[in-house]
């Protein structure tokens, strides 16, 4: 989602929330005070409000399509007053992980997918500290493959993994401005998954009601590209 949308869509939520909040205030005293007409002006103005964001929502959703986005590309998460950017920068594939004692095989076979998460000093003010994290939210991460079919994490691929590679870096490990690092996530996909696509996403569900997002009903999702077979990018 485009930076200057996510700020809109998000203030235009924070302004709805205000308005029914101070609706509420003013439909409360109408009825305190029995000022029928009062009321009926503020349900009437509330119905109209709810009205024209829900239409917006919905249209904003329809005219979005999914984005699949290719090695190295990032996708942006937007934060408080900061965006924190992803982006796949290498998949191999295989059958087994691990070392002797602490190793898996899979049901099917192992997507080890690295992903960079990069703190996006552009998209701050220039007048925040440099020396203050930004803590990122939880995020949903799973594999949507051309079917439609979802997959979570391996747990017992990430613990194989762990044995050789050492424990990956958590997605809600705090940055600094323009600070970055890599993780790994693994996946167990069947033999007969085609087109497998990661999604990494805002887990916080308030976004679903933010016009442009992509946790909202009916809007594109954002995803990456996992191609079969062993690639490496470098970092920009």
């Amino acid at each position: 989602m485009h930076t200057n949308a996510s700020a809109l869509g998000f203030l235009a939520f924070v302004g709805l929330v205000l308005a029914v909040l101070g609706g509420g205030v003013v439909l409360l005293a109408g009825l305190v005070a029995r000022r029928w007409t009062l009321v009926l002006t503020t349900l009437g103005l509330g119905l109209i409000a709810l009205t024209g964001y829900g239409a917006a929502l919905a249209g904003v959703a329809l005219a979005s399509r999914d984005v699949v986005l290719g090695a190295g590309q990032e996708k942006h998460i937007c934060e408080v007053d900061c965006h924190v950017a992803y982006a796949v920068t290498g998949v191999r594939t295989a059958r087994a992980l691990g070392a002797d004692g602490r190793s898996a095989t899979a049901g099917g076979t192992f997507y080890v997918v690295t992903v960079r998460v990069r703190f996006d000093p552009t998209t701050t003010s220039p007048r925040r500290p440099m020396d203050v994290p930004v803590y990122p939210g939880l995020r949903r991460v799973l594999v949507v493959d051309g079917r439609g079919r979802t997959f979570a994490p391996s747990a017992a691929g990430a613990v194989a993994l762990a044995a050789t590679d050492g424990a990956p870096a958590s997605l809600s490990q705090p940055l600094l401005p323009a600070a970055s690092y890599t993780t790994t996530l693994v996946f167990d996909l069947p033999a007969d998954v085609r087109g497998p696509r990661l999604l990494i996403a805002d887990a916080d569900p308030t976004k679903a009601m933010v016009v442009g997002h992509e946790n909202s009903p009916l809007h594109g999702r954002t995803y990456f590209e996992l191609r079969d077979g062993s690639w490496v990018v470098g970092d920009r």
